[in-house]
This record gives C-alpha cells, structure tokens and sequence, in this order.
C-alpha cells in the first residue's frame, strides 16, 4: 500500500542489515569461518570461532566486532594497528562477495522502499557496515537508485546508538529529524534513531507474526512496514 500525502513524512533513513537484507548469516559466516580462515591464512593458528556466539555482536560495526572477537581469541596484544585493520578488510570483502553472489533482500521492506522512492519520499542508508557493503548490496537487490544518501559508521567516532550517522544522513537529506523516520531491526539503532531526534518504526518481522498469530507479517496501515510497535509514521 502506497503511503498516502497526509502519512508521507519529509524522509526515511533505512538500516541495511536485518532490514532491507537478511545479511546476518553472511556476517556470522564471515565473523566466525571466515575469520578464523583469515587469521590461519595469515600465521596466527587455528581458532573454533562458531556462528553461535556472533549473536552478541549484532548491530555492531565490522572494525569493532573483529577487534572484540580478536580479543577474545587472545590476539588483541600481537594483531592490531594496520595488521589488524588489512583482517578487517578482508572480512568486509569476503562477506560483499558472498552476499553479491545470493543476495537475499527482505521483501516487506524491499516493497516498501520501492514504493515510497515511486512516491517521491527522499530516502536514505544509515548502516553499521562498511561502504562497499553497503553498495554492493543495494546493487544486489535493486535499489541502488532508490538511496542517492548512503552513510556508514564506519570511520565514524562512535557507532550506533551514538545518533552521529543518522545525523550525518539527515544533514545530507537536508531534512529535519522531527519530519524524518527511521526503519531499524535493532535496539542499538533504534536508540540512535531516537537519539538523532526522529521517529523510529522497530522493524520486527517475527515478533509480529507471532503476535498475529500467523505465518507471515502484518504490513503497516500506512507505509507498508512490518513494525512490533507500530508505525511511527502515523
């Protein structure tokens, strides 16, 4: 369902990861296997890293969960400054291509984006992950037209729930953050939504289709999002 002129907000910022792609597995494969391939590769032995434990990183910036589980590997002394850094590189660069050979886009949010780029609402990327991610997978699932403003924490001071790369969007968008909207699947940016002084709709497909009682999610009255607490665009 098309937002209509009176729901239409002055912009919407998407997160990337969890909301326009299910790219979570591919980061868990990349911060665990892959990592652990990385780090053989390169001298500093063998490590168990499992799928499992990457949970707690969510929402996290690449940089910072490589470092974290670095550390708690027991590298964080011997791996660091610009050794560091090439790891974290590679990571990014073997998640990209992994994605870009099966994208896997979430359709509710896909369809939405592309509907309210055809109405003319000015959109935008705030996302934890790396630029080159970030484009990559816009190209992957279509929409690299529908988001000219694209910003990554990456580099930035502070990641989510710091609001810095909302901010950095808005200001791009030229838009206030009362008139703006944020779509995000994870506390730490719905906290930076809030904290950057917009509306945030908390992206949650599954918890919706429990609460429906169904297989799949309720769409939002007015801007087609699935959203555990509701449209925020109303």
């Amino acid at each position: 369902m098309k937002p209509t002129p009176r729901h239409t907000p002055g912009a919407v910022i998407f997160d990337l990861d969890g909301t326009l792609v299910d790219s979570e597995p591919f980061w868990a494969a990349g911060f665990s296997t892959g990592l652990a391939s990385i780090l053989r590769e390169r001298g500093y032995g063998e490590h168990r890293i499992d799928k499992s434990d990457m949970a707690r990183f969510r929402g996290g910036r690449v940089p910072d969960t490589v470092a974290e589980i670095v550390d708690w590997r027991g590298l964080g002394q011997t791996l660091r400054g610009p050794e560091l850094d090439v790891v974290v590189a590679e990571v990014i660069a073997s998640v990209t291509r992994a994605f870009a050979a099966d994208p896997t886009p979430i359709a509710d949010a896909v369809d939405t984006a592309r509907q309210l780029a055809q109405s003319g609402v000015r959109m935008a990327v705030a996302s934890s992950s790396a630029a080159p991610f970030i484009d990559a997978a816009l190209a992957a699932i279509g929409l690299e037209h529908a988001f000219p403003v694209r910003v990554s924490a990456v580099g930035l001071p502070h990641g989510k729930p710091d609001p810095l790369v909302y901010q950095l969007a808005l200001d791009r968008l030229q838009v206030p953050g009362r008139l703006a909207v944020a779509i995000e699947d994870s506390p730490v940016g719905v906290a930076a939504a809030v904290n950057a002084g917009m509306q945030c709709v908390w992206f949650a497909p599954e918890v919706t289709a429990r609460r429906a009682g169904s297989g799949s999610p309720t769409l939002c009255r007015c801007c087609g999002t699935t959203a555990a607490t509701g449209c925020a665009i109303a």
